[in-house]
């Protein structure tokens, strides 16, 4: 992503390593759903929207020790769901070490995006 908010700052914790002292998948993804709960807090997307599909792509990893940071963003505003992208981000080097994309849709009974609502995220959609 070229722009997006910081929804997320952390380091990896040596129990959240495997046994070749990478961050395991489980820990990437506990950090993801933190970073969401802030992206539509700070987006303003109406209560009862919830994560309903994932793609994770990894690139590189990371070790116990290194601080790293999320950076989120609108990829789509579709009529039906929403899709935000989720870079997590090597602080130290830039690198960025896996994109997320998360599909968003409104549980039964919650309120749908308004045009407004539409509008405000299209305005604020990343790369």
């Amino acid at each position: 992503m070229s722009t997006g908010i910081e929804t997320h700052r952390s380091m990896v914790k040596a129990w959240e390593c495997d046994s070749f002292g990478h961050f395991t998948v489980a820990y990437y993804f506990d950090r993801i759903a933190d970073a969401s709960a802030t992206a539509r807090e700070a987006l303003s997307i109406p209560e009862g929207w919830m994560p309903a599909e994932y793609t994770a792509r990894f690139i590189s990893e990371l070790r116990a020790g290194e601080v790293f940071h999320v950076e989120s963003g609108v990829i789509a505003v579709e009529d039906v769901a929403l899709r935000l992208g989720h870079s997590l981000i090597n602080s130290a080097t830039g690198n960025v070490c896996s994109t997320i994309e998360e599909r968003l849709a409104a549980n039964a009974g919650s309120r749908g995006l308004s045009t407004r609502d539409r509008e405000a995220l299209r305005a604020r959609a990343v790369t």
